[in-house]
């Protein structure tokens, strides 16, 4: 029987000791640990400028998009926080005017508890007719056969809020649509109000819609009067002063409304086809603060006047894929442009990449490459970069894998069906940091050499349970057990 001990202070577990003399290996014989003792890193990592850009791509003809996550030192308690930085900071790079880009939203999070997930979604730009609710209030909205997605106000208003309706879904948190063209609009009556609301009408009571829970509005008057900003609930001056365009019922070149989610921003826009300009009402900062997840907004159309004198058309707004189905899972044919402006969605496949800026944040995140793919892009509606190993930060080991490398070992691996020269799998978790092991009776495998062997070096390795490499500091020491496997021989006399 021989003792060896192994050290060494790699931080990725590496055991790469040389010996003065020759450590003869006879045929047959057996090797076994002993005792194995290192320290585990805590998983934090600083962000600065080696490392704080991510570029992705969502299609070749906008190109690659570069997002710079905010700088500063993440260490277990405050992991979450580096996963909303990603997730803001990618999703503040989206644009709302460009096809790709609607319905866009991007989230990076664990999945399952384990790998490091960037999954890009697109949710579908669409009347939504299956979740939008149309008789919360006193009195119903309807929609007309005659005119396919038109609505309107079902009977008379005796209030100018009890008449409204809204999707009870979130909107999308990226690159966010929320779109209607006037249909009908009075001369002297107040006509309709679009807005996202923090506040989901599924959740409030009463049967009249409160103006103090719109954050971002539109209000449509008359066709005489200014578009109105409501803020918050408060009437607010727009940044731009524009007046309804109304040419007449159902006539293409009325007004398209949108709010969007654009870059970081909410943004009101009134587009004027005929004209193909649009001019923009208010812009706000969306989701001060940085707050995960997102903001969820909701969209709200109220109507103030009858069916006689007001309604609207081509009601767009695109789901939270995240928070919803209805995101594009194949390819769907194109629908036709709506006109000139505002913009349409693609929704065919595009060309998707995403590339860390520092090899030292891919790699903490559990991506061995720098970037997915690795070569090319990927043509998807729905792009996920995910991590090749455990993340981590979030994942203590509870087992641990101690593999020669130079020498063969007649051990094999069920997890990935192959010949391995594990020499131990060690049941210890490291909750404390630390992995002191210690065998009272080692388990000795079999050394694969039919021929005797002489070496002057032994490489190994410690292994995380799942086969990534073990993030170490300090001195590792490994103890091994060699014992002999020449063939013993018993004198048995009388």
């Amino acid at each position: 029987m021989r003792l060896i001990r192994c050290t060494s202070t790699d931080p990725t577990g590496l055991i790469d000791n040389n010996f003065n003399q020759d450590i003869i290996i006879t045929p047959k014989s057996k090797i076994a640990v002993k005792s194995l003792s290192l320290e585990t890193q805590e998983g934090s990592i600083v962000i600065d400028a080696s490392n704080d850009n991510i570029e992705f791509q969502i299609d070749t003809l906008q190109g690659g998009i570069s997002a710079t996550l905010e700088h500063g030192e993440y260490e277990p308690n405050n992991i979450p926080s580096l996963l909303t930085n990603i997730t803001n900071e990618l999703n503040k790079e989206l644009d709302a005017d460009i096809s790709s880009n609607i319905g866009m939203e991007i989230e990076c999070d664990v999945n399952g508890k384990t790998k490091t997930e960037i999954a890009f979604r697109r949710g579908i730009l669409a009347e939504n007719n299956a979740s939008i609710v149309v008789d919360k209030g006193a009195f119903d909205v309807e929609e007309t056969g005659d005119e396919p997605n038109t609505v309107f106000a079902g009977q008379g208003t005796t209030n100018p809020n009890d008449c409204f309706m809204y999707d009870p879904t979130p909107m999308c948190r990226g690159a966010g649509v929320f779109r209607l063209q006037i249909n009908r609009l009075g001369a002297v009556v107040d006509n309709f109000t679009m807005a996202l609301t923090t506040v989901n009408p599924n959740t409030t009571s009463g049967n009249t819609f409160d103006q103090n829970n719109i954050d971002y509005g539109i209000h449509c008057n008359t066709t005489a009067d200014d578009y109105e900003y409501i803020n918050f609930g408060v009437v607010t001056p727009p940044d731009n002063i524009v007046t309804p365009t109304f040419v007449g019922v159902g006539n293409a070149g009325n007004d398209f409304l949108q709010i969007e989610i654009n870059q970081g921003s909410i943004i009101g826009s009134v587009y004027k086809v005929a004209t193909d300009t649009f001019t923009i009402l208010f812009q706000e900062d969306y989701n001060v603060g940085g707050v995960f997840p997102l903001t969820n907004l909701f969209p709200v159309v109220i109507f103030h006047s009858d069916s006689v004198t007001t309604a609207v058309g081509k009601f767009r707004y695109t789901h939270s894929p995240f928070l919803s189905d209805t995101y594009l899972k194949t390819q769907p044919i194109k629908e036709a442009i709506v006109g000139a402006t505002p913009p349409d969605q693609e929704l065919q496949a595009t060309e998707h990449f995403l590339e860390f800026g520092g090899q030292s944040l891919a790699s903490f995140l559990g991506f061995t490459s720098a970037r997915t793919p690795r070569i090319g892009t990927t043509l998807t509606n729905n792009f996920s970069a995910i991590g090749q190993n455990i993340f981590r930060p979030n994942n203590k080991s509870d087992a641990w894998i101690v593999e020669l490398l130079n020498i063969g070992l007649t051990s094999y691996d069920g997890a990935t069906s192959q010949r391995k020269s594990y020499l131990a799998v060690i049941p210890r978790d490291d909750n404390n940091n630390q992995v002191i092991f210690s065998e009272q009776y080692p388990v000795f495998i079999d050394i694969d050499n039919a021929q005797p062997l002489s070496i002057r070096n032994l490489k190994l390795r410690i292994l995380n349970n799942d086969g990534s490499a073990v993030a170490s500091r300090g001195l590792i020491t490994l103890v091994l057990l060699i014992e002999n496997g020449e063939e013993k021989r018993f004198d048995i006399r009388e």
